[in-house]
């Protein structure tokens, strides 16, 4: 049987439709307040950035996103961040492959900005270094859950001085 093109058409009709009905609803009351923050993180990143899309999409959709939420977040904010360092006069001094990056700032302070998955269990040398008073050589800004603009640029303040 041949596809016929007005079934095509039709079938075409029929998608637009849906697509503005889903663009229309409002988004689910759950997670309806990362919308600004997603559409925030996917403006901050662009192309580099299509978890924060996909997640916002799936939002206005009315589809569970688990643990997506954080992961889409933090390459947008991640972005910003690093400008807002650079802008500070800081240059980036290392990337790890897990995404996190430090910045050796003017002062000679240096700032390591990471991601979702920062906070795991510390090994119990690091956890008897640290009850001993000795910790790393960098400040930490960690970016695992969705955050405020004012709210990152209090952690940038706070890890800068």
């Amino acid at each position: 049987m041949r596809y016929d093109y007005e079934d095509r058409a039709a079938d075409q009709a029929r998608r637009e439709v849906r697509v503005a009905k889903q663009a229309a609803a409002p988004p689910p009351k759950r997670w309806g307040w990362a919308l600004p923050l997603l559409d925030w993180a996917q403006a901050q990143a662009g192309w580099q950035n299509q978890d924060a899309a996909r997640a916002a999409a799936m939002i206005r959709a009315g589809r569970p996103i688990g643990s997506l939420l954080a992961a889409a977040f933090y390459p947008g904010a991640r972005a910003w961040v690093c400008r807002r360092l650079r802008q500070l006069g800081g240059r980036r001094v290392r990337k790890s492959g897990s995404g996190s990056v430090c910045y050796l700032m003017p002062d000679g302070r240096r700032v390591r900005v990471s991601g979702p998955g920062h906070r795991l269990p510390l090994p119990r040398e690091r956890e008897h270094n640290r009850s001993q008073g000795i910790e790393g050589k960098w400040e930490e800004i960690v970016l695992d859950h969705l955050l405020e603009v004012a709210e990152i640029e209090e952690l940038i303040r706070a890890a800068v001085g």
